[in-house]
């Protein structure tokens, strides 16, 4: 493989470290989530957190028993385990957990239009758009 089918993916890592750089500086700061304007998901969000953590079934709802999930148990179960495996409070699981979301979205966005486009430039014009 030459060095010109190299850039793209240069450019990728290159993408993804400024992006990884602005968003750490952006929330590192934060004493907490930024819930009251987008109507209190986020504390909802980590109260579900917060019942898998505790060792509540992911595909129950945390609020009610015997209800069902009032979100998509993916994100948190993620999310928990990241926080487990990192030893933080759940509030900087959230926060720092979305850079690693960030990190696999683009990675996941590049090889999906890669594959797609058949094209690395044009998959790499893609996951800047998206």
């Amino acid at each position: 493989m030459n060095i010109k089918h190299k850039i793209p993916i240069l450019l990728l890592v290159l993408y993804i470290a400024l992006g990884v750089f602005i968003q750490y500086n952006g929330i590192s700061e934060f004493k907490s989530l930024p819930s009251p304007i987008y109507g209190g998901d986020y504390y909802y969000q980590m109260g579900v957190i917060w019942h898998i953590r505790d060792g509540g079934n992911p595909l129950e709802s945390s609020s009610m028993i015997g209800g069902m999930p009032g979100y998509l148990p993916l994100y948190a179960y993620l999310c928990a385990k990241f926080c487990d495996l990192l030893n933080l409070d759940t509030m900087k699981g959230i926060l720092y957990f979305s850079v690693v979301l960030f990190i696999m979205t683009s990675v996941i966005w590049f090889y999906l239009f890669r594959v797609l486009f058949k094209d690395d430039w044009v998959a790499l014009i893609e996951v800047v758009l998206a």
